[in-house]
């Protein structure tokens, strides 16, 4: 029966510091910025993966004591908090955000920046039905957001200065 439970005894304390990480990590991130929902980004999702390693390891390692995971748990959020602050900067945020590409103009589909964001024809379809269009006709524009969200502006909708400098500037290839 050794290979379903080496160690009874450890148990309690598996859950003892599973109970105590999981408290530390909703307060730790609680205390951090918070983004509109869905907005995930980069830096965020390798936050969240390792949060979920930190805390992994330390509840099932015996050798890993609650304290370490504490520390590295720390040390993540503010990092994680450091990054978030230096994103307000356009050099960090160049490098933690991806380019907003246009995916359709004017009815068009930009192939070139489908194969860019790894998207078929058929991702951005359902993308483009899941609000209601019909027809490309009825696009003025599709964009990939930074978060891989894409947005559409209806050909019936005028534009104003959201677009300014995505759609006015010359077209990225690749």
């Amino acid at each position: 029966m050794s290979w379903l439970v080496s160690d009874v005894s450890a148990i309690p304390g598996v859950a003892v510091k599973v109970v105590l990480l999981y408290v530390a990590a909703l307060i730790g991130l609680r205390l951090t910025v918070r983004r509109v929902a869905g907005q995930i980004t980069i830096y965020d999702a390798v936050a969240m993966v390792t949060v979920g390693a930190i805390i992994g390891r330390t509840a099932t390692a015996t050798g890993t004591a609650f304290v370490q995971g504490l520390v590295a748990l720390a040390v993540l959020l503010a990092c994680h908090e450091i990054v978030s602050r230096l994103r307000l900067r356009g050099r960090v945020q160049r490098f933690t955000d991806h380019k907003v590409r246009v995916l359709i103009s004017n009815g068009e589909i930009d192939a070139h920046q489908l194969k860019a964001c790894q998207l078929t024809e058929a991702d951005l379809d359902a993308a483009l039905r899941m609000r209601g269009i019909t027809s490309l006709s009825q696009v003025r524009y599709a964009l990939y957001e930074s978060q891989g969200a894409i947005s559409v502006v209806r050909a019936d909708e005028q534009p104003d200065g959201l677009l300014r400098g995505l759609v006015d500037r010359p077209r990225e290839r690749g």
